[in-house]
């Protein structure tokens, strides 16, 4: 999962970047070429060693070629002002280190590469999310809903969370879910939860600003999911949101047979934040030609990119899909 958000940062930060041009005859670029620039696409966490993705930018207007890596640099990890370690290049620009963040680290990214000026980024980790469980519930249902075997039996799974935010800062938000098949303890198949802000949260006027965010935090399998996940404590700081999952499974009886519903509830930088939300608008608004261009936020010094961090909390719930246990 961590290998996918880094290509899926340096995608979109291509994209956002890019200036769209529509005309109807071919004309010379009289303008000045800008220079190469650095550009870094980083999102560290809680779970994993520390990476950075380093490229170079390209002139929008000259030739359409892949986005060229940077094998070549010296990347040196920050904790809290201190150096920790130099980043090791594993290929295609990718560079590793074997340090694991904690909570309410500061991290920082110094890269130096031949030809260009020296980029630095910051960014501080979230503390920890504060999720409790206050229900799990089985029911055993009949299918009612259109297009479905009416008549046949279904469990609903009701899970009800709670999630208390920190009232000393301003905090941000995501929430993510995987449906996860196992056949005798043995993981089949996994994929990922269309989750929606408006069925999870008590409090509905935290949807507002979450509803205009698509998935793009993190590539997911398909490609093109709007998963609608992300919320800031504007309307709930200080207090508890209650989430509440529910889900719904044919009755199996097969004992070999198990599903489990993973969910994760992160808290994410405020860099981080900003960048999807403005990443997101400016993709929204690629091919209008009466929409002023959206400036994507990037925390990076003297180039472009982002150091994002993010802190999650997952929990993992079975359903039993046997009717004689509710």
């Amino acid at each position: 999962m961590k290998k996918k958000h880094t290509s899926a940062f340096a995608v979109l930060l291509a994209i956002s970047l890019g200036i769209f041009i529509s005309c109807e005859k071919d004309i010379a670029f009289k303008g000045e070429v800008t220079d190469p620039m650095l550009v870094v696409n980083s999102t560290v966490n809680t779970d994993s060693v520390v990476s950075a993705h380093i490229s170079q930018s390209r002139f929008v207007l000259g030739k359409v070629s892949p986005i060229p890596d940077v094998e070549n640099a010296a990347v040196t990890l920050y904790v809290n002002g201190t150096v920790m370690e130099k980043l090791a290049h594993k290929g295609k620009g990718v560079y590793k280190g074997s340090y694991v963040p904690k909570p309410s680290d500061e991290i920082g990214i110094e890269v130096e590469a031949p030809g260009f000026e020296k980029l630095g980024a910051k960014t501080m980790m979230p503390e920890n999310v504060n999720l409790s469980v206050k229900s799990v519930t089985e029911t055993v249902k009949e299918n009612s809903y259109p297009g479905g075997n009416t008549g046949e039996k279904l469990i609903e799974l009701n899970i009800k969370l709670t999630l208390t935010d920190n009232p000393e800062q301003e905090n941000y938000y995501f929430i993510k879910g995987r449906r996860n098949a196992y056949y005798q303890g043995m993981l089949q198949f996994s994929y990922p939860l269309d989750l929606k802000l408006s069925d999870i949260l008590d409090n509905k006027q935290v949807v507002g600003g979450g509803d205009a965010v698509s998935g793009i935090l993190w590539e997911e399998d398909d490609g093109n999911r709007n998963i609608k996940n992300i919320f800031t404590d504007l309307f709930v700081n200080g207090k508890e949101l209650g989430l509440n999952f529910v889900f719904h499974e044919p009755v199996q009886t097969d004992p070999d047979q198990t599903i489990e519903y993973e969910i994760e509830v992160a808290q994410m930088s405020k860099d981080l934040y900003l960048y999807v939300i403005s990443a997101n608008k400016a993709i929204s608004n690629n091919g209008i030609p009466i929409v002023e261009a959206t400036q994507v936020h990037s925390n990076v010094t003297n180039h472009v990119g982002i150091l994002g961090a993010y802190n999650s909390h997952k929990m993992a719930f079975t359903c039993s899909r046997d009717d004689s246990n509710p």
